[in-house]
């Protein structure tokens, strides 16, 4: 099992979590959320692969996740008004 997996892995029990959780099973998630989820593992993936590579130029100490969400572009969008 690769970190991806393991990653993968936690994204689906979660999105599974959040469909029982509603009531009729009705998606908790919305699709941008899911690709977000996604980016992070990817990047914390990234991150601990470089560090265990020897290849990463600063070292991350505490919750790696934590910081590389905090580091990550959330985009704010205003809404559009037809007129």
């Amino acid at each position: 099992d690769t970190l991806l997996e393991h990653r993968r892995h936690r994204l689906r029990a979660h999105r599974a979590a959040a469909r029982q959780r509603q009531p009729g099973g009705a998606r908790r998630l919305t699709r941008a959320r899911v690709g977000a989820l996604l980016a992070l593992a990817v990047a914390v993936a990234v991150v601990q692969a470089a560090c265990a590579d020897g290849v990463a130029t600063a070292r991350i100490d505490g919750d790696v996740r934590a910081k590389v969400r905090a580091l990550m572009w959330d985009p704010v969008y205003r809404p559009v008004l037809a007129g």
